[in-house]
């Protein structure tokens, strides 16, 4: 709440997430299902019961996602989690537009991998094997502090993962391929986990 405004609020950072690093076919019913909750719909029911307060409020106010770059590149072990993500980016995006006329505002935060304890061993296992860089929840605390006061409506951190989803929604076959070639190694510490 903005300091000054008795009870408006500014600022809205949905944050909740989980996931589960496993190929769909070894994961169960129930984690999907609690994936898509946590990570969407309970997200979008959050912000159905918020819009009309933070458009009544005399102040204009932004509601933050966190996603993940996984919401923008595919990435195999991550089929449930990236459909989640996507679907909250997609979500953020459509909502900017659906609101447009309003005082609220929609912007996606997209972290690459950052080392917390939501990463089973198998992830952090797989990404030294692979050399993918996980920045520190303080780094990645610092850039969203930074974000909240730009005007962009959408940020990735890092490269190579930025140029990685810029170029997947352009020529998604590149990076797909790219991927594919890691496809061994992810299996293998997928079926770790």
């Amino acid at each position: 709440m903005t300091q000054g405004h008795r009870n408006v609020i500014d600022t809205v950072i949905l944050n909740a997430g989980i996931n589960d690093f496993a190929l769909l076919t070894d994961q169960n019913d129930d984690t999907i299902e609690q994936i898509m909750l946590v990570n969407v719909a309970y997200p979008l029911q959050l912000i159905k019961r918020l819009l009309p307060i933070l458009i009544a409020q005399p102040s204009p106010s932004q509601i933050i996602s966190i996603g993940s770059t996984f919401g923008s590149i595919g990435y195999p072990g991550f089929s449930a989690y990236g459909a989640s993500k996507f679907a909250l980016r997609g979500a953020s995006e459509a909502l900017g537009r659906e609101y447009a006329d309003t005082s609220v505002r929609f912007r996606y935060f997209a972290p690459r991998a950052t080392k917390t304890t939501m990463n089973k061993d198998a992830v952090v296992a797989m990404n030294e094997a692979l050399k993918v860089k996980m920045d520190s929840p303080e780094t990645v605390a610092k850039a969203l502090i930074h974000f909240i006061s730009t005007k962009q409506a959408h940020q990735h951190l890092g490269f190579p993962e930025r140029f990685f989803a810029w170029l997947n929604r352009l020529f998604p076959n590149i990076v797909g391929n790219a991927i594919v070639k890691d496809l061994p190694t992810i299996k293998q510490y997928a079926r770790k986990s």
